[in-house]
Order: structure tokens, then sequence, then C-alpha cells
């Protein structure tokens, strides 16, 4: 028997390098979850100077607000109704349409397995021609070796921004 339980993703995109720093997979992502996965990626990356959130309830929460100032970062709220991330609003609907549309997960644990697959394939394998057919890997590498100044990886958890930080060499 097969289940007809919808899944949902939450994307975590940087907005200057355009690498999908994660991804969650599960049939509900409240708020908390969401933050505990922003946990994970503050543990590996350092904390966000601030994340552009998407202004609804599956994405601006209690847990987050609190997170983020028991941190000391802000948090920018999309304007409902605008579409102020044109980057993340092209991310989501090519992971939708090439993706997501095509697949039949036959289990969450499937599901969970083959989006983490096609988001390292995303971020390492496959070229982007807006950045000179690099990977967003080498494409993050380049400008982090070449420069005195560095993105310092944001999060974004439905929408983000990005800081600068200096590099001292």
């Amino acid at each position: 028997m097969v289940s007809v339980r919808r899944i949902r993703c939450l994307n975590i995109v940087d907005d200057f390098t355009k690498q999908c720093l994660a991804t969650e997979v599960d049939h509900s992502l409240p708020g908390r979850r969401g933050v505990h996965v922003l946990e994970r990626l503050a543990e590996k990356c350092g904390l966000p100077a601030s994340i552009r959130v998407d202004n609804s309830p599956k994405f601006a929460s209690k847990a987050l607000d609190a997170w983020a100032c028991e941190c000391g970062f802000k948090l920018y709220l999309i304007e409902p109704g605008k579409q102020q991330n044109a980057y993340m609003e092209c991310f989501d609907g090519k992971f939708r349409d090439k993706y997501l549309n095509e697949h039949w997960f036959v289990s969450l644990r499937y599901a969970r397995e083959a989006i983490e697959e096609w988001r390292r394939d995303y971020i390492e394998q496959r070229p982007h021609g807006t950045i000179g057919y690099l990977t967003l890997n080498q494409f993050a590498y380049s400008f982090k070796s070449r420069t005195l100044v560095w993105f310092r990886t944001n999060f974004f958890w439905g929408r983000q921004v990005t800081s600068k930080k200096t590099n001292e060499i």
C-alpha cells in the first residue's frame, strides 16, 4: 500500500552564493523544526547576520522569532503577496516543477534521500549559466579565495539576506 500524504520541503538558501545549504523534508514542518535545522547550520557555518523569511505561519513563527532574538540577528519578513526574492521564487519553482512533480516518492525516507541527492547535485555538479557555467560550490570557493571581503553565509528560511565580513589574510 502506498501512502498519498503530501511531503513538505524547507529549502535554506544562501542569498549570495545561491547554494542550497539544507533541505528539510517531512509531512509537517512546524516552526520549531525549522529552528532546529538552522541551529545545525549555525554550528557548521556560523550564525547569520539576518534571515529573510516568507511572512506566512509556516515560516514566521514564535520559535524562529525567539531564536533570532536569543542569537542576536534580524528577521526580515517579506510582505504578503510580494515577490521580494526572485531567485528563491525561481529556485522553488525549478525544484517543484523539474524535480518534485516528476518523481513518485514511495516513502518519506526515500523522499529525504532522493531530495538530498538532488540538492548535492544542484550545488556540486550542475553548471549555472548566470555565474559563467561554474557550479555553485566552485563559485563560492573562487569568490572567497580572491578577495579580502567575503559574504558570511546567512540562512534563508523561505527568503534570506547576506552580510559582509572582512577576511584577515
